[in-house]
């Protein structure tokens, strides 16, 4: 497993961790947070009837983020993480300090969902699992010594192919390239352009 692998997976456990003992709580009406609710004006019967569902929904989240991570979960987890830290202060009575200790209740959240690639260019992305846009570098040499050195992002393998093709001019020897952007292809065509893909 890749160090950005394991980053995630130590974020998706500290997470949902974070979420289970929180939608617990919710789930048990824990007394000492109607202070949290009168502070936004919500009565005590009120506050009672709406932590069960503010636990469930925390469950549902902190099983979500390990089982399927989407950007869409996430940002409303550190919208969410952000609010439940202001609760204490400055909306609610509690010293400044419940406030900082919390922000990693948001922080994480954030973290993970810049790892999974950071903001979404279509609605689409807000809901699939891609992992961050992989940085690519790129280093050719052809037969003549000319090189060819540079860096570029994608998602994935077919887009970086595309930016490989773009960089380079439309000659026979840069349409190789771009058709040997694929590390099955790169061995074959190693035998005429010392060319390999690095991914970090």
């Amino acid at each position: 497993m890749n160090q950005a692998r394991l980053a995630q997976w130590v974020l998706r456990i500290a997470i949902a961790g974070e979420f289970v003992g929180h939608g617990v709580f919710a789930l048990e009406q824990k007394n000492g947070w109607l202070k949290y609710f009168e502070a936004v004006g919500i009565a005590p019967d009120t506050a009672l009837t709406l932590m069960p569902l503010i636990g469930a929904m925390d469950l549902t989240l902190a099983l979500l983020v390990l089982v399927r991570p989407m950007r869409a979960p996430l940002a409303w987890m550190s919208v969410w993480g952000l609010w439940t830290a202001m609760i204490r202060w400055p909306v609610g009575p509690d010293p400044m300090w419940d406030f900082v200790e919390r922000w990693a209740n948001w922080g994480a959240p954030l973290a993970l969902f810049f790892l999974l690639g950071g903001m979404p260019r279509n609605f689409k992305e807000w809901w699939t699992t891609s992992t961050a846009r992989a940085t690519h570098k790129i280093v050719c040499k052809d037969l003549t010594g000319e090189k060819c050195d540079f860096v570029a992002e994608g998602a994935t393998a077919e887009e970086v192919k595309t930016v490989f093709y773009q960089h380079g001019a439309e000659s026979e020897l840069h349409k190789e390239r771009y058709n040997a952007a694929t590390s099955e292809q790169a061995a074959e065509f190693g035998k005429k352009l010392d060319f390999y893909l690095l991914s970090h």
